[in-house]
């Protein structure tokens, strides 16, 4: 029968029984007692547990552990970390979970949920020994659960004697980097080599040094403090211890210090331990309990501080001071500080100036190759005075807020509510302050102090006088331009204090104030009464106002009158006539105006009667009348003119006897007349006559021959008649032939 790893049953209690021989020669009996420490699993089994305790700061009390068997190895490892807490040897081939027996070796799982890993034997629960970060041991309790791992095996027990066990107390097994794997079945040989490599920062050279030490079942057998290479071990199992090594005075340490080594024969198996310094830093500084993050307060009187710090890997932590004067105790050194809070008392020196003052604390760290510092800024206040504050002038019985402030963050700010008094205080010193109190209405009046500044210097009493005094003045408010009947008026005083009023139509208002810059405000701004309309024109007025002033601001309503447009028409431009206009109320007035313009008027509202006078030789023929005018209309009035006339009648008389178109001569030559009329403008004419000739072909000609005169002036007036007589004779001539022909003389026809 055959293992699943190639092996014999017969070979398999070939190699049990030299073991067993083996344990007998070396401890003189050939029973074999329960390790708790030998624990096999199968290379991929795994299962979970809770530890009751925590990990002396290294992990959480919760935290998982994983157990992973590979091989004859069985690893502790963090769930969730990651982190290797572990490794224990095994030789146990059998395992099973709730009866169920499965074959570890050479393959094969077993799980278990999260239960107690127990011994079969003497010991009924596995306990772990863990050191993980390097810091308290612990022991893990047990644990619970409803399925039980049992994991059966026995070891060789280790003989007694000199050299027989490993180094007193070794360090305990940090976390592995890899896993070792299982050593294969021994050949024909029995012997192998151990090729070790040591790599160390401190060390000078291509030669690094270290602190090694190889142990079998039997005990030590080699110290390695170079690069070695170890032959003729006997195959089996070795173990080797890495310790911390002392370069140039700084500390080394490996980064693992147990190694679980498997030699095969005729094999070299290889090992690299790897060093690192030391860490060199300063976990923390406070001073008198204050973190360094912020500057520390320090009484001005003097006296001592407490500095703690904690210092990992130093060799020297020197504290020192600026100025160099702030203590007589520093600067100082401490040489090997530990890895343990360190505390150092040291007295500081009283400020005895008036202001405040500041210094630093550096702690400097010098370590194997690395160094760090901190620095710790303080602060020394600069002492404090008493302050005197004096109050008067108040009413009797009247309190008010006083205030005593400083822009200076370190000083002192308070709030008062007090009368005539004195206010007595201890403040800091070295601080300029400002002491001001808050304006008082008080029966009408208004009284205010003036702020007072200083500065209060340390040991030096002070006292300021806060004294209130009568400080106002007046705006007298005036209303104008509003008829009876109209609302109030509200006006409004806005500044360093706000009043409000309401004033009647061409009322009056003063307002008491204290000194300031006002705005005064008068609403509404428009106001109807009787359909009629009045503005403010400027509602907003502006007031400076010192102590004891008197200021007059008036608010004058305007009244919106309706606009009247007035012109002419037919009226020349040299021709002016007079408009009368005549309100219901009050009396008439005149308005001139010349022909072509035009005039536009604020009328007040109302009802008007408007006429025009006649202008020259012009009169009035339409316009005007009865105008109703409204607030704000506008309206457009135009007389039309027209020249004045009279009658010109033109007479003209002449002899009856008149001639056909033949030359027949008619009547009796006795005077007739014909007139017209003609209506004209008046004025002064001048009418002229001319002789009137009538030709007739072959035949005497006739004419009409003026004698009254040819131009005749006639006046004409305004609707009268002016007759002007033009007198007319008719006069004949013949025509003659003897030989020729001519023409004879004019004569009157008729005599």
């Amino acid at each position: 029968m055959k293992c699943a790893r190639g092996f014999s049953l017969f070979e398999l209690v070939v190699v049990l029984a030299i073991i067993a021989a083996v344990t007998f020669m070396v401890t003189g009996r050939g029973e074999s007692d329960a390790y708790e420490r030998q624990v096999a699993l199968n290379e991929a089994a795994k299962i979970r547990f809770f530890v009751s305790k925590g990990f002396a700061q290294a992990r959480s009390s919760n935290e998982p552990i994983e157990v992973v068997a590979t091989g004859h190895r069985l690893m502790l490892r963090g769930a969730r970390s990651g982190t290797v807490y572990d490794t224990l040897d095994t030789k146990v081939y059998a395992a099973s979970v709730s009866g169920v027996t499965t074959t570890l070796y050479p393959s094969g799982t077993v799980t278990g949920g999260d239960c107690t890993l127990a011994l079969e034997g003497s010991y009924s629960t596995l306990r772990f020994a863990i050191q993980p970060g390097g810091l308290v041991r612990e022991v893990l309790g047990d644990v619970d659960c409803p399925t039980t791992l049992t994991v059966a095996g026995t070891r060789p027990s280790l003989p007694t004697g000199t050299g027989g066990a490993p180094p007193t107390d070794p360090p305990p097994p940090p976390p592995p980097t890899e896993l070792d794997p299982p050593p294969p079945p021994p050949t024909g040989s029995t012997t192998g080599s151990l090729q070790v490599n040591i790599e160390n920062p401190g060390s000078a050279g291509t030669d690094p040094e270290g602190d090694l030490r190889l142990h079998n079942d039997t005990g030590l057998i080699r110290t390695i403090d170079r690069d070695t290479l170890v032959s003729g071990l006997d195959a089996g199992t070795y173990t080797l211890y890495a310790f911390p090594i002392t370069l140039n005075g700084c500390a080394y340490e490996p980064t693992r210090d147990t190694f679980n080594i498997g030699i095969l024969p005729n094999d070299t198996s290889f090992v690299t331990v790897t060093y690192q310094g030391a860490d060199s830093r300063l976990n923390y500084v406070t001073l008198n309990g204050l973190s360094t993050s912020e500057a520390v307060v320090l009484e001005r009187e003097g006296g001592t501080a407490v500095l703690r710090f904690k210092a990992v890997g130093a060799q020297t932590v020197t504290v020192s001071d600026t100025p160099t004067d702030f203590s007589a105790d520093l600067p100082t050194t401490v040489n090997d500080p530990g890895d343990v809070e360190y505390e150092l008392t040291f007295a500081y020196a009283p400020n005895l100036e008036p202001q405040q003052r500041t210094a630093r604390i550096e702690v400097q760290l010098d370590g194997c190759g690395t160094s760090d510092n901190a620095v710790v800024d303080v602060v020394q206040d600069a002492g404090s005075a008493p302050l005197s504050i004096v109050v008067s002038g108040l009413p009797a019985g009247v309190t008010v807020p006083v205030h005593l402030e400083s822009a200076d963050a370190r000083c002192k700010n308070l709030d008062f509510d007090t009368g005539n008094a004195t206010l007595e205080e201890e403040l800091p010193a070295t601080c300029s302050y400002r002491v001001w109190g808050e304006r008082l209405q008080h029966g009408g009046n208004y009284y205010e102090p003036q702020p007072v500044d200083f500065t209060l210097n340390a040991y030096e009493p002070k006292t300021v006088s806060l004294r209130y005094e009568l400080n106002q003045g007046y705006v007298e408010v005036a209303v104008a331009g509003l008829p009876a009947g109209a609302p109030d008026v509200t006006v409004n005083v806005t500044g360093p204090v706000s009043e409000s009023a309401s004033v009647a139509p061409s009322g009056n208002h003063t307002f008491t104030l204290p000194p300031g810059t006002y705005s005064v405000e008068a609403t509404p701004t428009e106001v109807v009464v009787g359909g009629v309309r009045y503005v403010l024109d400027n509602p907003t007025q502006s007031v400076a106002l010192a102590n004891g002033d008197r200021r007059s601001v008036t608010f004058a309503y305007r009244q919106i009158d309706g606009l009247v447009t007035i012109s002419t028409s037919g009226l020349p431009s040299n021709e002016e006539t007079q408009i009368r206009v005549q309100p219901q109320v009050g009396s008439a007035y005149i308005i001139s105006l010349n022909g072509g313009d035009s005039k536009t008027l604020p009328f007040a509202p109302g009802q008007y009667l408007l006429t025009a006078s006649d202008s020259g030789n012009y009169y009035v023929v339409g316009g005007g009348g009865v105008l109703n005018v409204a607030s704000g209309g506008s309206y457009t009035v135009t007389f039309t003119f027209r020249r004045k006339t009279g009658i010109l009648r033109i007479r003209v008389d002449h002899h009856k006897a008149w001639v056909d178109g033949v030359g027949t001569a008619y009547g009796d030559g006795d005077s007739a007349f014909e007139f017209r009329d003609f209506r004209v403008p008046t004025g002064t004419y001048t009418v002229k006559g001319n002789d009137t000739y009538v030709y007739i072909t072959s035949a005497p000609q006739y004419r009409y021959r003026l004698i009254s005169g040819n131009n005749k002036s006639a006046t004409v007036t305004y609707n009268g008649t002016t007759t002007v007589t033009m007198d007319y004779i008719i006069e004949r001539r013949n025509r003659y032939c003897v030989f020729v022909c001519w023409w004879g003389s004019w004569y009157k026809v008729g005599d």
